[in-house]
């Protein structure tokens, strides 16, 4: 059991070094030419093609990051390979997933009304679950097809996937780097 939650934190690794790696792009507005909305009417103006080209290759970063800083791997049941291309494919992918299963998810809440960065006020509890699990479904997804990562192992990185979510948002806004504690 342990070599099943080692791997799922693992797993989330990547997320997490690109999703940091991210927030610092929009609080210091690098690159701002690349901040148009995506679609402002279905997903809001947080949405932005910045994140579309920045997140694969802060994936390619959180994967290469994973692979020289993971101590435990001799623990782990599923590894990325490091031969190139592999880690460089497999970050590009996760980068995009993470992006794309993030749209779903605005896209409903554009539809209720709530503004982009706000929370829900109507089935709070299920869109705080969507905000810390869409993107780590979309990754999960490139696991299972691209790794072949077990179905348990899938579903272990999705129970703990938005517990560290919330943490690593916490921590960036504790930093003054987010706006939102979660």
């Amino acid at each position: 059991m342990l070599s099943l939650i080692l791997t799922a934190v693992y797993l989330t690794f990547p997320l997490m070094i690109a999703g940091i790696l991210h927030m610092i792009v929009v609080k210091t507005n690098f690159l701002p030419a690349l901040t148009r909305p995506i679609h402002v009417r279905w997903f809001g103006a947080n949405k932005t093609w910045r994140g579309v080209v920045l997140m694969p290759l802060f994936g390619v970063i959180g994967v290469y990051g994973t692979l020289a800083v993971y101590p435990w791997q001799e623990l782990l049941s599923v590894r990325f390979p490091e031969e190139f291309p592999f880690p460089f494919v497999l970050g590009l992918s996760l980068g995009f997933a993470y992006v794309l299963f993030e749209l779903p998810n605005s896209f409903l809440k554009r539809r209720m009304g709530v503004q982009p960065g706000a929370a829900a006020t109507r089935y709070k509890g299920v869109f705080f679950m969507l905000d810390h699990l869409d993107s780590a479904l979309g990754c999960c997804f490139v696991y299972f097809f691209v790794l072949s990562v077990p179905v348990t192992t899938i579903l272990i990185t999705l129970a703990i996937a938005p517990t560290i979510h919330v943490v690593v948002n916490f921590f960036l806004w504790a930093i003054g780097v987010r706006k939102a504690k979660f």
